[in-house]
């Protein structure tokens, strides 16, 4: 018999006392043991291990789609995995991409259905490139792990992810063209100047305002000829503070000083004054102003006798958006004081679309190309509360 290294050691240390036939046995029993142990071993190691990259089975979302008075509603009826993961981006002018990060096949309900079919009748899509009508003015591009989405007019979207039952609800909102204000864009989005008479800014009918600095402190925000955005934001909206408080307005600054201010702590001071304007201040890359607005669901107006917030935006159009209203009036008095290119953008800024008041962002023209001293300031905050006073008025 053979012994390997670790059986001597054992037999040297019984040797002296055990008689030689004992001591063979023991080893042999010692042998038969470890090589028990080892083709356990080897049958653990040898099962098969299900691969974790191995390519995941297809899951089926299906799409319903709700007309609503202010909204679209697209929803996805899927796995509440494909929930977690799903991630809601808008990529382009009416675009929305969809992405469940895993292998997906779509389905709708299908249009030749009998009224009060099930469930059973809907219809698969096909993976393509071309977007194909799903009815409501949606048409969708299914790819392997999400989709592209088209709707015409897309001004902002809302995403809830729901897990009793798991469901991704995509709320679109359409955007309709203001009808209190003649504004006009070209292709580029610039402003045409085809304004009413100008108000004066005595007219102004909101009582409050928030004034928000862009940046501070150590967020500098962009530099231009040695001077830092977030000094020249808080300069202006002092100086817009300044005009108004003059006027008998009741005027709030959400920075005050040099000071960093998150984007939470901003809206959270915002909601709680519950101002009836907020004006969100920050400086462009370029020599141009550009006013931005946010889709508003409910813009809640402070009531002063205690009661409950009424649902209402301070703009007079039926239907018409508030903040939006207020971008085009801001963009279109400026456009008429100044020879600068003044545009207008809808996105969904956090700072103006989560505060509950109608609220624009400016973009003020980079300091390499506009003069910010006192009198060009003057002349920009006039401009900015002529378009404030217009909008007002049409209450």
């Amino acid at each position: 018999m053979v012994l390997g290294k670790q059986e001597d050691i054992i037999c040297s240390k019984v040797r002296a006392g055990i008689p030689c036939t004992l001591l063979s046995l023991i080893c042999i029993l010692f042998l038969a043991a470890a090589h028990a142990g080892a083709e356990d071993a080897s049958r653990v190691l040898s099962k098969k291990i299900p691969r974790k990259n191995s390519p995941e089975k297809e899951t089926v979302a299906t799409i319903r789609i709700g007309k609503h008075t202010d909204r679209t509603r697209i929803v996805f009826e899927t796995a509440e995995s494909y929930v977690e993961r799903a991630s809601v981006i808008v990529t382009g002018d009416n675009a929305i991409k969809i992405d469940f990060q895993s292998p997906v096949i779509f389905r709708v309900p299908w249009k030749g259905s009998q009224k009060g079919a099930s469930k059973g009748d809907d219809k698969e899509l096909s993976k393509s490139k071309t977007p194909v009508d799903i009815g409501d003015g949606v048409r969708i591009a299914p790819g392997e792990t999400g989709c592209i989405m088209t709707i015409d007019n897309l001004d902002d979207i809302n995403v809830s992810k729901l897990f009793s039952p798991p469901r991704l609800v995509i709320d679109v909102y359409i955007s309709k063209t203001p009808s209190n204000i003649s504004a006009e864009k070209n292709v580029s989005g610039a402003v045409q100047e085809t304004l009413p008479v100008p108000p004066d800014i005595s007219d102004i009918k909101i009582e409050s305002f928030m004034i928000d600095a862009g940046h501070g402190g150590y967020d500098s925000g962009i530099r231009s000829n040695n001077k830092a955005e977030k000094d020249i934001a808080l300069l202006f909206a002092k100086d817009l503070a300044n005009t108004l408080s003059r006027k008998g307005k009741k005027v709030f600054l959400t920075r005050k000083g040099d000071q960093v201010m998150s984007l939470k702590e901003r809206i959270k001071v915002a909601n709680r004054k519950s101002p009836g304007i907020f004006l969100s201040i920050h400086i462009s890359s370029a020599n141009e102003l550009t006013v931005y607005s946010a889709r508003k669901r409910a813009v809640k107006v402070s009531d002063t006798s205690g009661k409950a917030p009424s649902e209402k935006g301070f703009s007079g159009a039926a239907g018409g958006d508030a903040s939006e209203n207020l971008a085009h009036a801001v963009a279109q008095y400026v456009k008429s004081e100044f020879k600068m290119n003044v545009k207008y953008e809808k996105l969904p800024l956090q700072v103006i679309s989560s505060v509950n008041a109608p609220a624009v962002l400016i973009e003020l023209p980079n300091p390499e190309k506009f003069n910010y001293d006192g009198k060009a300031r003057e002349r920009l905050v006039t401009a900015i509360l002529k378009g404030i006073a217009y909008s007002s008025s049409m209450n």
